[in-house]
């Protein structure tokens, strides 16, 4: 999992608003996705959950394939490997062509790039809550005061 505590802050409501912007795209409502039915079972996800599991190891080196071939051979059901996929492309089907899935779901583009393209995590991730790349500004791991 990630270290750093406002990395972590940040990301929970970048998730929620584009799990937002991707159901209001393809006609549902952002309501149902602030809801228990949205929020609420992602706090679970990223607190507790199976998928979790999927993010810690490849926190610890394993590519999104590895890591999920893992957890499937152990008996674990990881949802979250396949979801992104599919919601990648939803959100590939639901952008204007003048813009980009990174431009419009940029923690979505870093989740995919980093399951399905082996990107760094912690620079993707990074680059997704602050629209910079990771060269753009000081890495949170070399900021003074991170833990």
């Amino acid at each position: 999992g990630l270290p750093h505590a406002n990395m972590r802050a940040a990301l929970f409501p970048l998730a929620v608003a584009e799990m937002g912007l991707l159901a209001e795209s393809l006609g549902g409502r952002h309501e149902t996705v602030a809801g228990l039915s949205g929020a609420g079972d992602l706090q679970v996800t990223v607190t507790s959950g199976r998928n979790r599991l999927l993010g810690e190891r490849i926190g610890m080196g394993l590519s999104g394939a590895e890591a999920f071939r893992e957890l499937t051979a152990a008996g674990t059901t990881t949802e979250g490997y396949l979801a992104t996929d599919y919601g990648y492309r939803l959100a590939r089907m639901s952008i204007q062509e003048s813009e980009s899935v990174d431009r419009q779901f940029p923690l979505l583009n870093a989740l995919y790039a980093i399951l399905y393209e082996d990107a760094p995590a912690m620079e993707s991730l990074w680059q997704a809550v602050t629209g910079l790349a990771s060269t753009d500004r000081p890495h949170p791991s070399s900021s003074p005061g991170s833990a």
